[in-house]
């Protein structure tokens, strides 16, 4: 018992100072993204019960280190997501036969998509409502369009007010969408590259999964249509609301797709190029080519196009 208190201090302890270096220094801002590496390095190798452990020391420590922040939703963004990763990867199910299985990707995406739309839709209530976060939003987007509207002044070029207002309205509007999709994102990279981490030391609870086989259940393509129907025929400050719950519920179906794509390179030649060619179109052309990928997970979950490709692909591992 003493042994897992002290690993879950080590992991609580790490992540806050991976999370606060870059206050201090700005190279650190590099490791930022990977600040849940401890927490859930801890979790999927001990369990829940001293990730929970983990996380608890992890709010102490920030605030101690950061004691201007408010620690509970500092922890409820931050820290819960990765105890609510580890809790879900290391659920267990036996069947018939006695054959334990332990919960898909799939259903760990969707639960954290929920989670983050269930977030956002506290945070609207408990901060007075949309208008109130889009007030509070285009307080700091009308600052930094200022800002770049005197850049451009100063090399010469202008750019008509309105112009500016209305750049710094939608700029409002999409952060919080931005937002989860990134932090949702930070959160499965990290859980993936612990369980690697674990699985090469032999210190994995479950099994690393299969990830081209990623599967999400039927109840989240009903929700994301609902959610992107309502989003296209609503604006306003619904639209804003259905805006975020559709980029949340989104990034499952775009994951499904990255999924798609590795099982229809399978048995190409050179198929580390396609892969890399790629995800070099994805990060040039982000806008159109993350809607062609969620598509293609979309399309994917209704026709079972992956099931059709690896029929007619030479099995191999990844």
């Amino acid at each position: 018992m003493h042994r897992e208190i002290g690993i879950a201090i080590a992991a609580g302890l790490a992540s806050a100072m991976i999370m606060v270096l870059p206050a201090y220094a700005v190279p650190f801002a590099l490791l930022a993204p990977f600040f849940p590496l401890p927490l859930l390095l801890c979790g999927l190798a001990r369990g829940a019960t001293t990730g929970a452990i983990a996380l608890c020391v992890f709010g102490l420590a920030m605030a101690v280190l950061s004691p201007a922040a408010s620690v509970l939703p500092l922890v409820a963004i931050y820290g819960l997501p990765a105890l609510l990763v580890v809790w879900l990867a290391l659920q267990q199910k036996a069947d018939a036969d006695g054959q334990v299985s332990f919960a898909p990707p799939g259903h760990v995406v969707s639960s954290l998509a929920i989670y983050c739309v269930v977030g956002f839709l506290a945070a609207v209530v408990f901060s007075g409502g949309p208008q109130a976060i889009l007030d509070f939003l285009r307080s700091f987007t009308d600052g930094f369009m200022s800002a770049f509207g005197q850049a451009l002044d100063t090399q010469g070029a202008t750019m008509p007010p309105e112009d500016v207002a209305k750049m710094s309205e939608t700029l409002a509007a999409t952060l919080p969408a931005a937002a989860i999709v990134y932090t949702s994102l930070m959160y499965l990279v990290n859980a993936v590259f612990a369980q690697s981490i674990l699985a090469k030391r032999n210190l994995a609870i479950r099994p690393t999964p299969v990830y081209r086989t990623f599967w999400l259940p039927s109840w989240l393509l009903i929700a994301f249509g609902a959610s992107l129907a309502g989003w296209l025929l609503l604006d306003g400050t619904a639209g804003f609301i259905l805006l975020t719950v559709t980029a949340a519920l989104a990034l499952p179906f775009f994951l499904q797709g990255l999924a798609v794509m590795h099982v229809l390179t399978r048995g190409l030649p050179g198929r580390g190029l396609w892969l890399f060619l790629f995800y070099l179109l994805l990060v040039l052309i982000t806008g159109v080519s993350v809607v062609l990928v969620t598509a293609l997970g979309v399309v994917d979950h209704l026709t079972g196009l992956r099931a059709r490709a690896s029929a007619s692909r030479p099995s191999d591992e990844e």
